[in-house]
């Protein structure tokens, strides 16, 4: 008989355990983590020197984004974004222009990297369209105006026009022109590097140690930043159980390292899953998960800046 150390079962244990945390925690937190990545690439903070060529939160800027499914080149289409922080007040959405050229979308996504709606502006429907915060109070409408609450405080509007050069649309927000506005604290605490984590770790998972302190810490801002949903409630209870709570992440040394090791297994496991799902290759294994792997996948195929981080987008006067 082999005897075996009742400490080395233990960490063994451990280590699976994180490991499973990590898988799934890095699944699910994705989209919101890709969501405070790109919020940070492409605005400024109030701090930022005032020739900084990225746009505050609540204004229009012109960009380059991605389109095409799953495998697909990645083909290039001239439209505009805008990032919102909703508060307490709300924001009246863009008016369509006298004499629209083409189909014109305002496409919303909120903090989960979820498109929750979807207005037709040549239509005149999102005319009279008000957006506010998921706690917000209701606000005293206009006659026809209608409310749509965001389940996340956090919004991404992408405007797509048939034009080559859309002209950038207004947004009707509390802050005043000359004043930037406040950007997310999840956003300016950003750890690490500009880079998709995750991508990076598909193409070389031998980086997911060193990756994995960085991308757990803006995982633990994305819980704290983004409320769960009723049926996350559980999942999210787990990943206590490895530190991931939300907020501020204690240092990630403090951690064990069996466990620091178990996040970083599941975290390189995690991103070859969403790889394979993005490219319509489910993980098997991953049934439980299968919503936020599917979702995590949306993320990875439909949002993203370049790929270069230093193309920054233009801010339009």
């Amino acid at each position: 008989m082999v005897a075996v150390h009742p400490g080395s079962v233990a960490s063994h244990i451990d280590r699976v355990l994180a490991h499973s945390i990590g898988h799934a925690a890095a699944v699910y937190g994705y989209p919101m983590v890709e969501m405070l990545r790109l919020c940070r690439l492409q605005t400024c903070s109030r701090v930022d020197p005032p020739d900084d060529p990225r746009a505050p939160m609540g204004v229009f800027f012109r960009w380059a984004g991605p389109s095409g499914g799953a495998g697909a080149p990645r083909a290039l289409r001239p439209c505009a974004a805008a990032w919102l922080y909703l508060g307490d007040e709300p924001c009246r959405l863009p008016r369509p222009a006298a004499a629209p050229s083409g189909p014109r979308l305002l496409r919303l996504y909120d903090g989960y990297a979820e498109n929750f709606a979807c207005l037709r502006l040549d239509t005149g429907a999102a005319a009279a369209t008000v957006l506010i915060g998921p706690r917000a109070p209701l606000p005293a409408l206009a006659e026809g105006e209608q409310v749509l609450r965001a389940r996340t405080r956090l919004v991404w509007v992408h405007y797509h026009a048939a034009d080559a050069q859309p002209a950038m649309p207004g947004l009707r927000t509390p802050s005043a022109p000359s004043a930037r506005a406040w950007r997310p604290p999840a956003v300016d605490l950003w750890a690490g590097g500009p880079h998709d984590a995750l991508r990076t770790i598909a193409d070389d998972r031998a980086a997911a140690p060193a990756l994995a302190p960085a991308y757990f810490v803006n995982l633990c801002q994305a819980l704290a930043q983004t409320p769960g949903l009723p049926q996350d409630e559980g999942l999210r209870q787990q990943f206590r159980r490895a530190g991931l709570c939300p907020g501020p992440m204690e240092a990630w040394h403090a951690l064990p390292a069996v466990t620091r090791r178990g996040l970083a297994d599941g975290l390189a496991d995690a991103a070859q899953c969403v790889r394979n799902a993005a490219h319509s290759q489910p993980d098997g294994a991953a049934t439980r998960l299968r919503p936020y792997v599917l979702r995590a996948a949306r993320a990875a195929r439909g949002i993203g800046m370049p790929e270069d981080p230093e193309t920054l987008p233009t801010h339009a006067a």
